[in-house]
């Protein structure tokens, strides 16, 4: 049996992600420019954030829920809401 894709949205680093976005211009732009990107280059910035998240011991929420944005599929969804958002 298949183990069952964990959603986005039961990571609970991913709201605060999306929350500090919101509210964080610079954190805004960098996610932006990061996820417009092509997979390959979006891939490793994704790790280096990460790893830098890491590095100044991050909730690991936090981090998981970056590491979400090297899928496809989230990112796409993640650069809408963005692009769409106040």
């Amino acid at each position: 049996m298949k183990a069952r894709k964990q959603s986005i949205a039961e990571i609970d680093g991913f709201i605060e992600l999306m929350g500090m976005a919101k509210e964080n211009p610079k954190i805004r732009a960098f996610l932006l420019a990061t996820l417009q990107s092509p997979p390959t280059p979006r891939h490793a910035q994704i790790q280096a954030l990460a790893n830098q998240l890491t590095i100044n011991r991050a909730p690991p929420q936090l981090v998981a829920a970056v590491m979400c944005l090297r899928d496809d599929g989230v990112a796409g969804q993640v650069l809408e809401l963005l692009e769409n958002g106040p």
